[in-house]
């Protein structure tokens, strides 16, 4: 599978899950953190491409902000149903080819599968790799009408020049992160955004009343940063009343970019575990 994807030409999303666990049976996981998990990332980078973890390592150039082209995922799973051991888990997603065929040919010549997360010394012991169609998600689209999210970590949005942060789930937030995302990765080819689905978003979508209030946390970004997001379920809804041919497309456009934000992430921090998310539910439209 690894050298079919070494070959294709098709835009997708190259996902690689990393099972990992501590190479001493009596110890537990320590400090599985997203941003540990970028470090190891970049040792094992560094001796094959270091024109390419230094381009990966980039947040601006030029003065212009760079967009990460890939997002880390952090967890615990157990081995199997029968066993009481959790394994940790490291979730690699990559949007440019050259970046995971570089992962990839240094899987294929892996000869020692143990080295540090951290202080810890872990050994990997499965790898598994898979890819997403970025046009099975464009086919995707469905005329959404409403939904639920699951934000799993930590989620802050960097307010434009400032050096403040919004910690609010809000819809037009969410949109917006996934709009630049996409776009910095897709546009001028046949999956471009379009830009007025922002100003579209601001109207349509709305952030359904809870009792339950976003829970803010704090979580390490770095050895002396710390991170502070929202975390929990929320609902949205769009209007109802608008079912014009360009509302129909842009429902589509919300269904797509929220599909795509499961492997992206959304917001800030995205590269060291953070701004995670799961559809829980859809509602269709009804014309």
């Amino acid at each position: 599978m690894m050298q079919n994807i070494l070959k294709s030409d098709e835009i997708v999303i190259t996902s690689f899950k990393f099972q990992i666990i501590p190479v001493h049976s009596d110890e537990k996981l320590q400090n599985f953190k997203g941003y540990l998990l970028r470090g190891l990332l970049f040792n094992w980078l560094q001796p094959l491409n270091r024109e390419l973890c230094k381009r990966l390592h980039l947040t601006e150039s030029a003065g212009n902000k760079i967009l990460r082209e890939y997002s880390i995922s952090n967890y615990y799973e157990k081995l199997n149903e029968n066993s009481q051991i959790d394994i940790g888990v490291f979730e690699l997603n990559i949007f440019k080819m050259d970046f995971a065929n570089e992962i990839i040919k240094f899987l294929l010549n892996l000869k020692n599968t143990q080295f540090k997360v951290g202080d810890q010394h872990c050994s990997l012991i499965n790898t598994h790799v898979r890819t997403i169609s970025i046009s099975e998600i464009f086919n995707s689209g469905l005329t959404l009408n409403a939904f639920k999210l699951k934000f799993l970590t930590p989620t802050a949005f960097k307010n434009i020049n400032t050096k403040n942060y919004s910690i609010e789930p809000l819809p037009h937030k969410i949109i917006a992160s996934l709009m630049k995302i996409w776009n910095s990765l897709y546009k001028n080819t046949s999956f471009e955004c379009p830009k007025d689905l922002y100003n579209w978003t601001l109207k349509a979508i709305k952030l359904n009343p809870s009792n339950l209030k976003p829970r803010i946390v704090h979580s390490d970004m770095g050895k002396s940063v710390k991170f502070k997001g929202f975390i929990g379920r929320f609902s949205y809804s769009i209007d109802s009343k608008l079912k014009t041919e360009i509302d129909i497309q842009y429902r589509k456009w919300v269904y797509r970019l929220l599909k795509f934000g499961e492997y992206s992430h959304i917001g800030s921090g995205r590269t060291a575990g953070f701004g995670r998310y799961k559809i829980l539910e859809t509602t269709i439209l009804e014309i």
